[in-house]
Order: structure tokens, then C-alpha cells, then sequence
């Protein structure tokens, strides 16, 4: 993405599914990397 500038340096998401919920975080670092962290649950309350 180049030439694109970033509004903000944290931003996160939810994909929500019947079964299934992904959640994921870009985070940019000072030398303008980025970090993504990814973690999935289930749906049920049986699954936390």
C-alpha cells in the first residue's frame, strides 16, 4: 500500500461467524512496521 498514509497507528476488527469469531489487531511500530495479531473463538458460551 504504498503512498497511502496511516490515520491511525492502532486499529482493530471483528469477523463474526455462526460458529466462530476472529478478532485482529494492526499495530504500527515507530520505524513504520506493522504488527498483526490474530486470535479466534468459538461462538457458544461453552467455548470461552
Amino acid at each position: 500500500m504504498e503512498g497511502l498514509s496511516s490515520l491511525h497507528r492502532r486499529v482493530a476488527g471483528i469477523d463474526v461467524h455462526r460458529m466462530l469469531y476472529v478478532v485482529t489487531v494492526l499495530i504500527e511500530q515507530s520505524d513504520g512496521s506493522m504488527v498483526k495479531c490474530s486470535w479466534e473463538c468459538g461462538s457458544f458460551k461453552r467455548d470461552r
